[in-house]
């Protein structure tokens, strides 16, 4: 069963799936810092606080209230 698309056709190959079970994933998002304490504050937990990638941005990662894994990711080309 093909769910992607050919190597003959333009765009970007890929498909959805029900999952199994929790993974770690990334969501663009603005500030950071603005979601750590509304994570907190909706029953999350901040698993690893603000950390920065040079010449990319910040991420947090966090375990929502059903414990998935997810992180936050700040776009900034400046951070060091």
């Amino acid at each position: 069963m093909n769910i992607g698309n050919s190597r003959h056709e333009p765009g970007i190959d890929g498909g959805l799936a029900k999952r199994s079970k929790a993974e770690e994933s990334l969501t663009p998002s603005i500030k950071v810092d603005d979601y750590a304490s509304k994570i907190e504050a909706n029953g999350g937990k901040v698993i690893q606080s603000r950390t920065v990638i040079p010449g990319v941005g910040y991420m947090l990662v966090f375990k929502d209230t059903e414990n998935n894994r997810l992180g936050l990711m700040e776009e900034d080309q400046s951070a060091k």
